[in-house]
């Protein structure tokens, strides 16, 4: 039995099948192939707007390899991987049409480009309630980009856009740079799921509040877990593996708008590694080559920083287990306080430098005015 909808956006009406009664949309129902020849993101975004035009619900998508541009989620919306699913991030150069267009950046730009910008996402949510990504199948952020084109290098910060970037560039020109992007949104649920590169963030929590990230492995080429500017986060039992840049870090940016304190987070029962990307999924824990800017190694650290304007509260980090990384940074170098910040129960195993790194610094890359921000009350307990 099927009943007949008129879809959001999609100008036709199409059958429903009866699951969607029950809450939940097949994507396979909606059109995807799932063959990993096939663009699918039409379909599964059919099924998107389907559940929301139903009040929420969740979608599927069942064993098989889907090729995909963005996929947006709204108000109580399950994304569900079934075991056995692929999610492949398509490539602009080779596949006929391109991601969401990134979203206009701020007049004066206080963060590495990319951090503003969300829609130009895999799988992402910009002012959603109850949205949840989950299960055991895999993203292959194949097609992402992980440097952003159009920016300079600057030895110390890292990629960031000229001040006077053209806004097609800006854009990306329907480039995309991370596997799963949350902006805005609140009731966040990442359970389960596998990334293997993730492009630029693999998975990144921008002004979100009440969120969980548990249960989910990361193997990246740049950043693993990002939380920036939000509130009440619990990370926990997650392994990410990131030689390139930093595995998983808290934010205070200026991505916002304003300044906005970073509170309320723990990160707990967790791995990070440096080893060479794709080796810790296939079992064999390559050394990798990386040499960084600075020439002494891989990354992989939990840290919380560099980005500081709004300061960070109540963090804790505990039971985790850092291998072959730059250890644990904890640092305000835009302004800011830091404070109430406890490590404990940490295993640090051969560490790439300073294992415990505590950093007060000038470099102030915030509104005019701002000043030196402080570290207050950080405690390290058991390492």
């Amino acid at each position: 039995m099927i009943r007949r909808s008129l879809l959001t956006g999609a100008g036709t009406l199409f059958a429903l099948p009866a699951l969607a009664a029950h809450g939940l949309f097949d994507v396979r129902e909606f059109g995807a192939r799932g063959d990993g020849g096939t663009l699918d993101s039409p379909a599964i975004n059919r099924a998107i707007a389907a559940a929301r035009q139903a009040g929420g619900g969740t979608v599927l998508l069942p064993a098989g390899h889907y090729l995909s541009f963005s996929l947006r989620l709204f108000d109580n919306i399950t994304l569900l991987l079934a075991e056995g699913c692929v999610l492949e991030a398509a490539d602009p150069a080779l596949h006929k049409g391109g991601y969401d267009l990134a979203e206009a950046d701020l007049p004066e730009q206080f963060q590495d480009f990319g951090i503003t910008q969300f829609h130009c996402s895999l799988i992402y949510a910009d002012g959603a309630d109850h949205v949840s990504i989950i299960g055991r199948g895999m993203i292959f952020g194949k097609g992402l980009r992980r440097e952003d084109p159009g920016a300079r290098w600057h030895g110390v910060t890292g990629w960031i856009a000229p001040r006077n970037a053209d806004p097609k560039e800006i854009a990306m020109q329907g480039q995309g740079i991370r596997a799963i992007g949350l902006k805005n949104c609140r009731n966040v649920l990442v359970r389960d799921v596998t990334i293997l590169q993730g492009g630029h963030f693999a998975c990144h929590l921008l002004g979100c509040t009440n969120a969980t990230i548990d249960n989910i492995t990361i193997d990246t080429n740049r950043d693993g877990i990002d939380i920036d500017c939000c509130r009440d986060v619990r990370v926990s039992h997650c392994r990410v593996n990131a030689p390139h840049d930093d595995g998983i870090v808290v934010k205070s940016s200026y991505a916002l708008g304003h300044k906005v304190v970073c509170e309320n987070i723990s990160i707990t029962n967790c791995q990070t590694s440096g080893f060479e990307t794709g080796s810790v999924l296939d079992g064999s824990y390559r050394l990798s080559d990386y040499r960084s800017v600075d020439d002494m190694g891989v990354l992989g650290r939990i840290k919380l920083g560099t980005e500081s304007n709004g300061g960070f509260r109540n963090v804790q980090i505990s039971d985790c287990v850092c291998e072959n990384t730059r250890g644990i940074l904890v640092g305000v170098v835009d302004g800011g306080v830091l404070e109430d910040v406890v490590v404990s129960n940490i295993s640090l195993r051969n560490p790439v430098n300073h294992p415990l790194f505590v950093r007060q610094a000038a470099r102030l890359r915030a509104p005019e005015g701002t000043t030196v921000g402080s570290c207050r009350r950080v405690r390290f307990d058991n390492i």
